[in-house]
């Protein structure tokens, strides 16, 4: 089910917040750091001012999509 789910967000084009660099479990998230791109499993774009300025809570790697688990 759960692959069917990301086919199908892929397929329609959605968008989410991936990190541009790595980021470091407490390190700042900053505009700089971040990007938008394919697949849509992340944080929606709309609201990428809500989470700048918040704190990774572990590790994300570069190209990683960021969720609400980890800020």
């Amino acid at each position: 089910m759960e692959v069917e789910l990301v086919k199908n967000r892929y397929e329609k084009g959605g968008r989410s917040i991936h990190a541009k660099v790595d980021i470091n479990e407490s390190q700042n998230i900053k505009n700089d750091r971040i990007s938008i791109k394919h697949p849509e499993l992340g944080i929606h774009p709309s609201q990428r001012y809500q989470i700048i300025g918040s704190k990774s809570n572990r590790l994300i790697r570069a190209d990683g999509w960021i969720t609400r688990e980890i800020v």
